[in-house]
């Protein structure tokens, strides 16, 4: 059997190590079994709930606030940059490769 997972987030797919969180949430067997895709979203802090609000918070001022500057990783100073603000990453193109690799599984 094989698995294929997708993630969607507001870190940088290309600069941003997923290791550590597959790992936490796949077994050393099942990653081996799985084809995982990441990319990029979009957030309104606006229109964010109030638990997702508390939530984030606790990120910036737990997680980010306390590291130093020079301690700050590019996602620290991106998620810094754009706290509170309405961005959006989406990349619809991005799509593509898992696509075509559901597609090959198919055939």
């Amino acid at each position: 059997m094989l698995f294929v997972v997708f993630t969607v987030g507001l870190a940088a797919p290309e600069t941003t190590d997923f290791f550590g969180i597959q790992n936490a949430n796949f077994s050393k067997e099942l990653l081996s079994k799985t084809k995982i895709f990441h990319f990029q979203g979009d957030i309104d802090y606006e229109k964010l709930g109030y638990i997702h609000k508390i939530m984030m918070l606790i990120v910036k001022k737990f997680r980010v606030d306390r590291k130093r500057s020079e301690e700050r990783t590019d996602e620290n100073r991106a998620f810094l940059e754009t706290y509170g603000k309405k961005v959006d990453f989406v990349n619809q193109s991005a799509i593509k490769p898992l696509i075509d690799y559901v597609r090959k599984l198919l055939t």
